[in-house]
């Protein structure tokens, strides 16, 4: 986490226990009001893990090749800016099926690199590059992925429970003073135990390390499956226990009652900000409000209250016209 980030959170939905462990750490180290911290889970990857039962099941691109999918994160220390050539190239001379998906910022913020590599590489039929990365296909139909520190391998493994091979980069440091906290991050300590990791200088290994990860795919299966079953909150549950948590019993209804509805429309608009703020609410302190009820016109409403009040009236009941 970079330094401060949810220093002025009240509550925090959690993926898991290193999330806990290292807020708290922080809390300790800096001297910060302890947060409220819900062990929630990983909304995204539970979409991904209902998604996978299915699309697994899709057809390679080419059944005689092995599909690697080159997935790095962005930045100038990153894989693609600095390796991918070289990389690509070793991998369609092994005769593997590549795609490379580079990260959405490379391609807006380092749009030179994108064009090398598509003018080396789009002759060569077993190359695809994507640039588009709102399908996950290719996850899918991919044996392996290669990546240095993004995130997306940690989704990629934990999701179709496939090996990562990792490139050794320099990381891509957001908090400089990170050794300030004892807690080593997640993404140091999980890259040998859900795949490999090879160094930028040792790339002539590049292809025995993806036969030794797709040669024991099942054992990093049962592997990676273990593993996330100990690192992530509530897996395929996370949606149930947060609406557990942002929709509290205790509401506040309000109910407004006008004898000119346009003034009722402008008092609703307080009434609608409230409701908002309480679903993205910080604070367990925050109840959930309710848009305005029976809020039509009074000749269909029958009796209205004995009122000469210019402005609606407030109530928190529910006003049963005449006749019903």
């Amino acid at each position: 986490l970079r330094k401060g980030a949810v220093d002025h959170f009240d509550t925090i939905f959690c993926v898991g226990s290193h999330h806990i462990k290292e807020i708290q750490t922080t809390e300790d180290v800096y001297g910060l009001k302890t947060k409220n911290l819900i062990e929630y889970g990983y909304g995204h990857l539970d979409t991904l893990l209902k998604e996978t039962s299915t699309l697994r099941q899709q057809t390679p691109i080419d059944s005689g090749k092995k599909h690697i999918i080159v997935a790095p994160s962005f930045g100038v220390n990153s894989l693609l800016e600095t390796k991918s050539l070289e990389i690509i190239k070793i991998l369609l001379d092994a005769q593997y099926h590549v795609t490379v998906r580079p990260h959405p910022i490379t391609t807006r913020k380092s749009p030179d690199i994108i064009k090398k590599i598509q003018d080396k590489f789009q002759s060569n039929p077993d190359f695809i590059l994507e640039t588009d990365i709102s399908s996950y296909d290719s996850f899918y139909a991919s044996d392996c992925m290669i990546s240095d520190w993004s995130g997306v391998s940690m989704e990629y493994a934990f999701a179709l429970e496939k090996p990562v091979l990792f490139v050794d980069v320099p990381k891509k440091m957001r908090n400089p003073d990170f050794a300030e906290i004892s807690s080593t991050p997640l993404e140091i300590t999980i890259r040998d135990k859900i795949g490999d990791i090879i160094s930028p200088a040792q790339l002539s290994q590049l292809r025995s390390k993806i036969e030794f990860l797709c040669d024991n795919s099942e054992q990093f299966r049962k592997q990676i499956k273990k593993i996330r079953s100990e690192l992530i909150f509530n897996i395929g549950e996370s949606e149930k226990f947060g609406a557990e948590f942002t929709n509290p019993d205790i509401r506040i209804i309000f109910e407004m009652l006008s004898k000119v509805p346009k003034c009722a429309f402008s008092c609703a608009r307080p009434l609608i900000t409230h409701n908002l703020d309480a679903s993205w609410a910080a604070s367990t302190d925050c109840s959930s409000g309710t848009f305005p009820v029976n809020l039509i016109l009074p000749s269909l409403m029958g009796i209205w209250p004995d009122t000469n009040a210019s402005l609606p009236v407030v109530t928190t009941g529910i006003y049963e016209p005449a006749g019903f």
